[in-house]
């Protein structure tokens, strides 16, 4: 069995090291640049500093939120 798990207060990389832009990720969730998110994450693996990602590709995802969770606001959320 194989899983990751991920505990973070915002999606990762979304402040791209502007601490200004914390706020923004957590309350704001519809504004995030899953693009840039992206693009990161695969330079990352490319410079060998992440695993490959290609070892998620056939796990399940399980995302919970706090229903009166007051610092991070769920956006639209797609399987």
């Amino acid at each position: 069995m194989h899983f990751l798990i991920v505990i973070i207060a915002v999606p990762y990389y979304c402040p791209m090291d502007n601490s200004t832009r914390v706020e923004d990720c957590t309350k704001n969730p519809d504004s995030i640049d899953i693009a840039a998110l992206r693009n990161q994450t695969l330079k990352y693996e490319r410079d060998g500093l992440i695993d490959p990602t290609e070892d998620m590709f056939s796990d399940r995802l399980f995302i919970y939120n706090g229903l009166n969770d007051i610092r991070i606001v769920p956006g639209q959320q797609t399987s």
